[in-house]
């Protein structure tokens, strides 16, 4: 658990023997973060061949509460009440869209999220003057990994007078943060200019599912820290509801760590 409320490394968790095992390519997790680097040399190597090297991962080392508690400190200290139960430590930009205006069965939260049958470039938003200044900013959203949606990568495509860009993109499946086994979080960053059209696009692989996305959040690169607290939606009978801290729209179980 990092201070983004992530899970720091993807896992295998082996019940036998109460250790987790790390089995992603390290080069491949350097190029994606050099920060994380430092959980290979604080691990135990365990096994390597051509294709991966596997470590030794102590939950019980790793999964300290610090963060957590460092979230909760600031969102108490976030007393500033926005909008759409929104709230920071200032007055502070965003935009939010919970899609209640979109009645699905399968929304995070609420009654409402973006879903839509796959038809190869699906446009989740298309942001310009309207809603955007000049700047810097953040955009993420959820999307819904039950079994058999498409697997889908997000871009963020620039448009201008004379070009047509990818300007970010990000493979969902490679998330590192899942909530409730069934929403994967996705993150683009981009620039824009008044004269600028961005659009969000998700493309897939086959499939004949459709596409289910909610919880979608655009701040400024610079701009304060955004906090709410949410129920996640169950569909499933018999099902508890969690509570969540929302922290910058990263979905954090309130009882992550029980006094």
């Amino acid at each position: 658990f990092n201070e983004d409320g992530e899970s720091p490394l993807k896992l295998n968790f082996d019940y036998d023997n109460n250790y987790d095992v790390e089995i992603e390519h390290e080069e491949k997790l350097k190029e994606k973060d050099a920060n994380k680097v430092g959980y290979f040399s604080k691990s135990d190597e365990i096994y390597q061949n051509e294709t991966f090297t596997a470590y030794d991962f102590s939950f019980e080392y790793w999964n300290t509460r610090n963060y957590f508690d460092s979230v909760i400190y600031k969102s108490n200290c976030a007393t500033i009440e926005l909008k759409d139960g929104w709230s920071s430590d200032t007055t502070t930009w965003f935009y939010y869209d919970g899609f209640e205006n979109t009645t699905d069965k399968n929304a995070m939260a609420g009654k409402g999220a973006f879903a839509q049958k796959k038809i190869g470039w699906n446009r989740l938003i298309e942001l310009n003057s309207d809603i955007l200044k000049d700047g810097d900013y953040v955009l993420n959203f959820w999307y819904n990994i039950n079994i058999g949606r498409p697997d889908v990568l997000a871009v963020a495509e620039k448009v201008t007078s004379d070009t047509t860009i990818w300007v970010d993109q990000y493979m969902v499946r490679e998330t590192n943060l899942v909530v409730d086994e069934t929403w994967a979080y996705a993150e683009l960053k981009f620039s824009f200019k008044s004269s600028d059209t961005i659009n969000i696009l998700l493309t897939s692989g086959p499939s004949e599912d459709w596409l289910v996305v909610d919880e979608l959040l655009i701040r400024k690169k610079d701009g304060s820290d955004l906090f709410n607290s949410k129920t996640m939606n169950h569909p499933f009978i018999g099902k508890d509801s969690k509570e969540y801290i929302v922290y910058n729209n990263r979905w954090i179980d309130k009882c992550s760590f029980k006094d």
